[in-house]
């Protein structure tokens, strides 16, 4: 669903880099902006914990030098830190999939988070995963 993760360096193993630097058609349309717009809220609730930490500075910066869409973002300040909701993402290959998501945090680390993603019901979500898996399957990936 979200791409080979093995062929990736380190940094573009990173959601937000990933979502603010990688070319597509559906950036700047109506759901690619609220998904970046949450995405990036929460990246900087946890920023919150890590305002000297030179791997965080490091990225904001690089950020701001290669992504206009980053760079307007980021001076509002927006934080959020919701554990439950949903959202849409558009894979090239099937189209847009609908997702709940959970988000879990470990008590004694704040640094241990497990996200899950649901298939929304009603949408065509679980089919077009289906579609991916089978296609990764044929291609042995």
């Amino acid at each position: 669903v979200f791409g080979d993760y093995s062929a990736r360096s380190g940094r573009a193993r990173n959601l937000i880099w990933t979502l603010f630097t990688t070319p597509s058609p559906y950036v700047c349309t109506p759901e690619w902006r609220e998904l970046a717009r949450v995405y990036l809220a929460q990246f900087r609730a946890s920023y919150g914990r890590f305002i000297n930490d030179p791997w965080w500075a490091e990225q904001i910066a690089e950020l701001n030098r290669v992504s206009p869409e980053f760079r307007e973002l980021w001076p509002r300040h927006d934080v959020q830190n919701v554990s439950e909701g949903h959202k849409t993402m558009h894979n090239p290959a099937v189209g847009a999939l609908s997702f709940d998501f959970l988000l879990l945090q470990a008590v004694d680390s704040g640094d241990l988070r497990l996200l899950i993603h649901t298939p929304r019901a009603g949408t065509p979500t679980a089919r077009r995963i289906a579609q991916l898996l089978a296609g990764a399957a044929d291609s042995g990936v």
